[in-house]
């Protein structure tokens, strides 16, 4: 009887563990020099959390690193805004962070949460395929 409630406790926990996994996946693309990496996660296949980078070589910008100026940095944030805009109504942007430590690129990161829309993780890596991006 002891070792019967052990293994019921056991395969209980397994369970929960089994239920609240996540799966991750990770669709990349370059095009024309920039590189677009969106990494979503899910819990039941329900996407909950996106991230999106983009890497920006200065080569593609047209300057170096230490000639791009802070209206240009500006002029670029805005130009990405309008790219990877987020409607507030559909889910909540981390807002856009901007790392220009990078010695051969700019790197802009967003995180996408509370996502109203129910959508799956295949619906998600299919529809960014159709795009060409690649997804592991």
């Amino acid at each position: 009887m002891k070792k019967m409630i052990i293994g019921f406790i056991a395969c209980v926990f397994c369970l929960v563990g089994c239920t609240s996994k996540k799966e991750t996946k990770t669709c990349i693309i370059n095009n024309d020099g920039y590189e677009f990496t969106f990494t979503a996660t899910a819990s039941k296949d329900k996407v909950e959390k996106a991230n999106l980078q983009l890497k920006v070589p200065y080569e593609v910008i047209g300057v170096e690193k230490e000639d791009f100026t802070d209206d240009m940095k500006a002029e670029w944030l805005d130009s990405v805004k309008y790219i990877i805009e987020v409607d507030d109504e559909v889910s909540k942007s981390s807002g856009i962070t901007v790392d220009y430590s990078g010695k051969d690129a700019v790197i802009y990161k967003m995180s996408v949460t509370d996502i109203k829309d129910e959508v799956s993780l295949q619906e998600f890596a299919e529809k960014l395929e159709s795009y060409g991006f690649d997804c592991k």
